[in-house]
């Protein structure tokens, strides 16, 4: 599924659906757009960093 590979994709559609709806006639104001926005970007930043954070502890290099 590319929502698990692609967690920003998750973030720009949510904001194109709040982003349409609202263009047409959907009657949602400012405040309620930004905390879908908000909202929606705090899931995709912890999706994303579960991504990219290393589960395994980093193997240092022994010294010399």
């Amino acid at each position: 599924m590319i929502w698990r590979r692609e967690p920003v994709l998750f973030l720009v559609a949510v904001q194109a659906v709040v982003g349409l709806a609202v263009a047409f006639g959907a009657s949602i104001d400012g405040e309620q757009v930004a905390a879908v926005n908000a909202v929606a970007a705090a899931v995709a930043g912890l999706v994303a960093r579960q991504r990219v954070t290393p589960m395994a502890a980093p193997v240092r290099p022994q010294r010399r």
